[in-house]
């Protein structure tokens, strides 16, 4: 569960090189969602991780990310993670809570696979001319 609070807090930072230290060379990465969903997608590898990372900073500016619970069985972590924001291309905001479960080997996260509201993260990434949610 260290492993995983550590990532986080790096998150937060904004410390992605401190995020992937603890990552397998082979982690398997699945972001849910419809191509709608600018950061959705399975990946393997740090290579291709380290693209989500950049994607999300690119396209995602996050007002609140917090991690409320993390809970562990064996090698695996569920982390509770709410998380609200703007994206940056079309300015529509988005609130999304979120389920992720890593799996753990060997010292580092191996598996990483999020479940989330893919419908507010699609409709913040849709180009419209009012704001989500009324909010300029």
């Amino acid at each position: 569960m260290d492993i995983v609070r550590t990532m986080y807090a790096a998150f937060v930072r904004g410390d992605i090189a401190g995020v992937l230290k603890h990552m397998d060379e082979s982690i398997v990465w699945t972001t849910p969602g419809s191509p709608a969903v600018p950061t959705s997608g399975a990946r393997r590898g740090l290579e291709q991780v380290r693209r989500f990372f950049e994607d999300v900073e690119r396209r995602l500016d996050y007002l609140v990310f917090e991690v409320r619970e993390l809970i562990a069985q064996g090698n695996r972590v569920v982390a509770l993670v709410h998380s609200e924001g703007r994206d940056r291309k079309t300015g529509r905001y988005f609130t999304a809570d979120s389920a992720t479960l890593w799996t753990i080997g060997n010292g580092k996260a191996i598996r990483f696979q999020e479940f989330t509201d893919t419908e507010a993260l699609a409709m913040a990434a849709q180009p419209n001319e009012t704001h989500a949610h009324g909010i300029a």
